[in-house]
């Protein structure tokens, strides 16, 4: 059975874990560490049988609520985790007042734009040459993407 809960410090390693098999750059044990002691940071971690298996973090700027990371062990993937924590933390900051919900994703990210769309948000925007692969010369352009809450 799926739980989730807020992230705490002993998550630490397991995250940095989860994040290096699904997303490139992957954040390191300082990253996550700020994102406990900010008031608006919300997250979730997704627990399996007594598994980590994924994480979301979420902050909330003003009404709105920016989701800076969602990751899933790719044994996990395509099981709805990765909806579960999004709706989680949907729900969790339309309770605080937020009104949407925001992120930016990598334009030739194809699975995630589809699973974003899925779940009601549309691209309202671009950032060119955003994201700078590690061993790339040419960087990658965002899509900014947005929903109304509740989703």
């Amino acid at each position: 059975m799926l739980t989730l809960r807020p992230l705490q410090r002993n998550d630490i390693p397991i995250l940095t874990q989860i994040d290096a098999v699904s997303n490139d750059p992957p954040w390191n044990e300082d990253n996550f560490s700020r994102e406990l002691n900010w008031t608006h940071s919300l997250s979730r971690i997704a627990i399996w049988e007594g598994v980590p298996i994924g994480f979301g973090i979420t902050w909330k700027v003003c009404e709105e609520a920016q989701i800076l990371e969602i990751a899933v062990l790719p044994d996990y993937r395509r099981k709805k985790v990765a909806t579960h924590i999004v709706r989680e933390l949907a729900m969790t900051a339309e309770k605080l007042g937020c009104k949407k919900m925001v992120l930016e994703l990598r334009c030739d990210n194809r699975v995630a734009l589809k699973f974003y769309e899925n779940l009601g948000f549309n691209v309202v925007g671009k950032r060119k040459n955003f994201y700078a692969p590690k061993g790339s010369n040419q960087n990658i352009d965002a899509l900014l993407m947005a929903c109304a809450l509740p989703l």
